[in-house]
């Protein structure tokens, strides 16, 4: 992994070309969004009929269900995906990953947006199906290895472009499950800084 992780550092570095944009958001509409549903659909259906598993639930719960997930997951898909070329200046392909460090917008919440909303479009899809396999593949399988990833790659190249401006976003920020608001009031890193600065000039 880590000659992986040195080249996406290498490929980082260089200009992006207008194909290379294009690319990025072929990858983000084909692979996420097409690719993980139709298999979710094959994989699943011919796994629930194999071992005759019924349906999740009942249809219209289901539809109902499938329907919130991908309402919810499809603003994380989006929002981080345009940030990627606005704010970072590149792609959600992970070989033109953005050449700024994103913690704005959906990633002040959470450090992957696109993973989170993802998992919601799956299981949607998996939930239209009604699938129990689809449901499995869409919100365990396909995430394990998405996360295995991140957490061996891109974390890595991450640390290496960004150094400890990464690693403080890192440590304040969850992984994949948004934090909404701070556990507590206290302060920590640039922030504490620059309130000790405050407090220090006002009592001189």
């Amino acid at each position: 992994m880590e000659s992986l992780v040195r080249l996406v550092v290498a490929r980082s570095s260089e200009e992006y070309r207008p194909t290379h944009i294009a690319y990025g958001y072929l990858f983000f509409t084909v692979v996420p969004i097409t690719i993980g549903p139709v298999l979710i659909k094959l994989v699943g259906s011919r796994i629930d009929a194999l071992i005759e598993l019924g349906g999740l639930l009942p249809e219209s719960v289901s539809l109902a269900v499938a329907i919130t997930c991908l309402v919810v997951g499809v603003p994380w898909l989006v929002w981080a995906a345009v940030l990627d070329w606005t704010k970072g200046t590149g792609t959600p392909l992970p070989w033109f990953p953005p050449k700024q460090l994103l913690v704005t917008g959906p990633y002040r919440y959470v450090r992957n947006p696109q993973t989170l909303g993802a998992v919601f479009w799956w299981c949607g899809w998996a939930l239209v199906f009604n699938s129990p396999a689809g449901l499995v593949i869409g919100a365990g399988m396909i995430p394990a290895i998405v996360c295995c990833y991140i957490r061996m790659v891109e974390e890595g190249e991450l640390g290496r472009r960004f150094g400890q401006a990464y690693t403080s976003y890192k440590a304040r920020t969850h992984f994949i499950l948004p934090a909404m608001k701070r556990a507590s009031g206290k302060l920590s890193g640039p922030s504490r800084s620059v309130a000790a600065g405050r407090q220090s000039s006002e009592s001189g």
